[in-house]
């Protein structure tokens, strides 16, 4: 399916219009007399206009002259015959011609293809059964990212919607287009077959790793990490394309083709991890590299990334369950606003957390788990944290070693320099890269909306403020998974 042809954008044409007048005198009103004095001020005036639009008409001309000559560094001063050093007339920038949108449908392929614009939503009703085999039309919605923006200031674009609110052109309706996921993988494919630039678009996929979570535990400070490495290194953070695709098989997991779902996964993965190859330049920069942090409720389909990607690490950033609680509900008088309790209406759309209701004995005498609306947010909200740390060790469990390890909050950053990144992911640092990593990352991770700051660690007056309910939450439904993560951490370090 090709992508839909936009209507032609009307030409707009700027008129200076000038108002007609209204007088039917000669001159200005007060200029007209009859006693002698007013006509010889009249008279006087009338001398005097012509001549001095004369002198106005002089100075111009000789401005003109003047400045279209070289003007020499230094001036002689009228003062004493001082001379004062001054700059040279520097001559105004040339200005660029704006980028031009492209118009038919090969042009919009081109630009898919060549990195000029990128993939940021995918357009699906839901289930992508019928993909791999061409049965389904998926299309997709591209403009240009400013990944420049975000590779400056990691922590004040912290996710991809701030990402996406700063780049200018995704803001014109022009530079929006849909396209056809399926037709610009196969455009890819064919492309690259020739493409000088084929070896550096290999670096750039399959990507190099992806971050899974269980949210307030310092995943955005490891994406940060990795945008703070340098500009060879491409980080989507939460970005919606992929949480689109898995959104579609979480609820349906019995009705979900993994396969379908796995090769829409890595077509939209592949689109987003094209380098701008305008950009690229004759010099040999490091590697490059793409990486993709997943929103925590994406951990429930971390078995469709790792089909779609099963050689590509991963990292669970995980955190105490008390102080991941307080971070949740801590503080609001209404725990029922907070993130984690907002979707208790479709609890049955993730299968483990009605494992975990039925385990606890909240079910409702069938089988099937007690409606979450009816128990406390703040139970449920440690229930749903438990449900995605629970979906993330059953992957590791079912995947094995090698490919998938967990990294707790507590000494982040160090471990990530020494250890996820060199070792696990890849990722060769550098010295200065690596002052650029601790540099970065000693500001609050999400520093939008001037909320940038130093960093603060969780304090131990803030835990023991932790409320009873909070703690015993944490301990009855998050620590089981919490302490086995710990053994699997522990035991992948070796």
């Amino acid at each position: 399916m090709a992508p839909s042809q936009r209507s032609s954008r009307p030409q707009s044409a700027a008129v200076l219009v000038s108002p007609e007048s209204n007088s039917t005198s000669s001159g200005p009103p007060f200029l007209i007399g009859k006693t002698g004095k007013n006509q010889r001020r009249r008279q006087h005036i009338a001398v005097a206009v012509p001549v001095g639009l004369l002198l106005i008409v002089v100075g111009f001309v000789a401005n003109a002259i003047q400045t279209s000559a070289p003007l020499s560094p230094v001036r002689k001063s009228a003062v004493a015959g001082n001379e004062i050093a001054r700059p040279s007339k520097v001559a105004p920038p040339i200005r660029q011609p704006r980028p031009s949108p492209p118009i038919t449908d090969d042009e919009i392929y081109a630009a898919i293809i060549t990195g000029q614009i990128n993939l940021v939503a995918v357009r699906s009703s839901g289930l992508a059964n019928g993909y791999a085999a061409g049965n389904v039309d998926v299309m997709g919605t591209f403009c240009p990212l400013a990944f420049e923006t975000h590779t400056a200031d990691p922590s004040s674009l912290p996710m991809f919607k701030d990402l996406l609110a700063a780049s200018p052109l995704c803001e014109k309706r022009e530079w929006r287009f849909q396209a056809n996921i399926g037709e610009a993988a196969r455009r890819i494919a064919e492309y690259d077959k020739t493409n000088s630039f084929a070896d550096i678009q290999k670096e750039m996929f399959p990507p190099s790793g992806f971050v899974f979570h269980e949210s307030r535990c310092g995943s955005t400070l490891a994406a940060n990490s990795l945008a703070a490495a340098g500009e060879h290194v491409r980080v989507y953070s939460e970005s919606a394309p992929p949480a689109q695709v898995l959104k579609g098989c979480t609820g349906a997991r019995d009705r979900c083709d993994r396969d379908d779902a796995a090769a829409l996964l890595r077509d939209v993965v592949q689109l987003m991890s094209r380098a701008r190859e305008a950009e690229i330049g004759d010099g040999a920069p490091p590697r490059r590299r793409t990486f993709f942090k997943i929103q925590s409720i994406g951990t429930h389909g971390m078995d469709i990334v790792t089909h779609a990607f099963q050689r590509t690490p991963w990292i669970f950033v995980y955190r105490d369950p008390t102080q991941v609680m307080m971070s949740h509900v801590g503080k609001k008088r209404d725990a029922s606003r907070s993130n984690c309790a907002r979707g208790r209406s479709k609890f049955y759309t993730i299968p483990q957390i009605g494992k975990l209701m039925i385990e606890d004995g909240e079910e409702n005498g069938d089988g099937n788990p007690t409606d979450a609306r009816k128990i406390d947010a703040v139970t449920y909200c440690a229930v749903h944290l438990a449900a995605i740390c629970r979906s993330a060790v059953a992957e590791r469990e079912r995947q094995g070693g090698g490919f998938g390890r967990f990294a707790n909050y507590q000494d982040l950053v160090k471990n990530l320099v020494t250890d996820f990144f060199p070792n696990h992911f890849k990722l060769e640092i550098t010295e200065a890269m690596e002052e650029n990593i601790y540099r970065v990352t000693k500001n609050y991770s999400k520093g939008r909306f001037g909320k940038a700051g130093k960093f603060k660690e969780y304090s131990q007056s803030e835990e023991a403020a932790a409320r009873q309910v909070v703690k015993l939450a944490a301990e009855r439904f998050m620590m089981p998974s919490f302490r086995r993560m710990e053994e699997l951490a522990a035991l992948d370090k070796r």
